[in-house]
């Protein structure tokens, strides 16, 4: 069973600016409880570490039960939520913990001050992931109709499955997705901090590493000036969805979830109000297929994740960044001569 239900999800993440972009992929207002998860305006610091990090990650020792007697397992140890007593992690002994009120609240307040407010965060895996975005307050609009907030999202993890990471990207307000693959194109907007003795956070060499806000909105601009100047023909369009959902033999398999999802994103591209004022250009045909990822796809048989799981984990990491990637690859090879 997946742990990010909808129940959590509704309860462990917090959305801000719903004023300016409406509410989350997520909403269930009977799973928020007391006390609702989605705000106006920028969701208060406070209530950030009340809500989700009020608990500390605790160390403790490791040991195999033998039967009649404990012996200790050296060079391990375990990440414990201090409120439950759950164990998040299994690391190594030399694993440092990266405390999310510190790497992730005052880390990104110490990079931006008083310019951005949060826009999101929460908590993944029973509190072993965590991540805060920050956004500029208003909303950006381009000349080609794309509305859209830069952010910056800070995430870590407690149970050493990944860095401390600091990355840059944009939220498109109309259908809640992130479109990032032009801003990593160099990698320039991410960095990361392993978990180390040795790690250590610099507000001024982050500052140099990172691509932040004023930058990121940019970026954006030109990305999309960039994909709405490529146009896009039908028959081209055809060519892209029988090239992006392949599939042999449509006679032997008509079931195949390839073919429902080129269904899918062709209603997109033609009737979707997120994708079809932009439908004709290479940045539709993203936008096409980046909304049928967060609303649509469905998960791996095997992976045991929901699709609400799914996406917190690439908004919280720049997962769609690979999507948006294979989105203009493939195209690239469509309309190369």
């Amino acid at each position: 069973m997946s742990t990010e239900s909808m129940e959590w999800l509704n309860k462990n993440v917090l959305i801000g600016f719903t004023e300016e972009r409406g509410t989350a992929w997520h909403y269930r207002k009977s799973d928020q409880g007391t006390e609702p998860n989605h705000y106006p305006g920028s969701i208060p610091l406070g209530d950030v570490e009340r809500r989700l990090f009020h608990w500390d990650p605790d160390e403790a020792d490791l040991y195999a039960d033998l039967g009649l007697t404990m012996a200790k397992a050296h060079g391990h140890k375990a990440i414990v939520r201090s409120d439950t007593g759950e164990v998040l992690g299994i690391v190594s002994a030399s694993y440092t913990v990266h405390p999310y009120r510190s790497w992730l609240l005052d880390n990104v307040s110490g990079l931006l001050g008083d310019s951005a407010g949060i826009g999101s965060a929460g908590l993944l895996k029973n509190g072993a992931r965590a991540w805060v975005q920050v956004e500029v307050p208003e909303t950006v609009k381009t000349r080609e109709g794309v509305d859209f907030r830069p952010f910056l999202t800070a995430t870590t993890t407690l149970d050493g499955s990944a860095s401390t990471t600091y990355l840059t990207g944009a939220q498109v307000v109309v259908c809640d997705n992130t479109l990032n693959a032009a801003l990593k194109d160099e990698n320039a907007a991410k960095l990361r901090i392993r978990h180390t003795k040795h790690s250590w956070f610099d507000v001024h060499d982050a500052r140099e590493a990172l691509d932040l806000l004023h930058v990121t909105k940019d970026a954006f601009e030109a990305h999309v000036r960039e994909q709405c100047a490529i146009k896009v023909s039908e028959a081209e369009w055809h060519q892209f969805l029988l090239a992006h959902f392949p599939l042999k033999d449509e006679d032997r398999f008509p079931k195949h979830p390839n073919l429902e999802a080129r269904r899918t994103v062709d209603y997109l591209w033609r009737k979707d109000p997120r994708v079809e004022p932009w439908r004709g250009t290479a940045y539709g045909v993203i936008a096409a297929v980046n909304t049928f990822q967060h609303h649509y796809a469905a998960g791996q048989p095997r992976a045991q994740r929901s699709r609400a799981e799914r996406n917190a984990l690439r908004a919280a990491t720049g997962g769609f960044d690979k999507i948006d990637a294979k989105v203009l690859k493939t195209l690239s090879s469509i309309q190369s001569p």
